[in-house]
């Protein structure tokens, strides 16, 4: 079978979760998303979530799969992406999932651990709400997948956010 020339740099990658907390759900909050004409769950949850108008409270996102062209049934992707969001709502106490953005980055072709993620949520939520939550650079470093160093760029914007959170999985997916 073919195999992509990244398998081999993925392997050791450590997949990991990062959560963006605002103090407060707001209906202000907008998106930019690839035109690809094969778009991953996370992308076709976010454009749903952007165009119904509701409110937003937290991001999660994870790096090393990107869950595009995930296999498995249709609609399977969704279905992790959905979950994923239900666990952080819960996790946080939040209304529900519709208020969570997931994201995800890495290979395409690959499968979401979703009970490792989930597994995972109380420690990217305890981050997040210490002391000393994680910051950008960390949060930057978190989503690479085969980047050589972490992108930064930063905007202030109005309003609080209750801190960053990430998390490693725990397992070598």
């Amino acid at each position: 079978g073919l195999e992509p020339l990244e398998v081999d740099t993925m392997k050791d990658l450590p997949m990991q979760m990062t959560l963006v907390v605002a103090e407060e759900a707001t209906e202000t909050w907008a998106a930019m998303f690839t035109k690809n004409a094969f778009p991953g769950a996370p992308v076709t949850i976010g454009k749903a979530r952007l165009s119904g108008g509701g409110p937003l409270q937290a991001i999660v996102i994870n790096n090393k799969i990107s869950n595009v062209c995930a296999g498995g049934e249709a609609g399977a992707g969704v279905a992790a992406s959905e979950r994923i969001c239900r666990g952080v709502s819960e996790s946080l106490g939040l209304t529900g999932p519709e208020v969570v953005l997931p994201c995800s980055t890495g290979i395409i072709g690959w499968s979401l651990p979703v009970e490792a993620m989930l597994k995972a949520l109380p420690d990217a939520v305890s981050s997040s709400e210490s002391s000393k939550p994680k910051d950008a650079a960390d949060a930057a470093e978190a989503i690479m997948t085969t980047d050589r160093y972490p992108k930064l760029r930063s905007r202030t914007l109005a309003g609080g956010a209750r801190g960053g959170g990430v998390a490693p999985l725990g397992e070598k997916i």
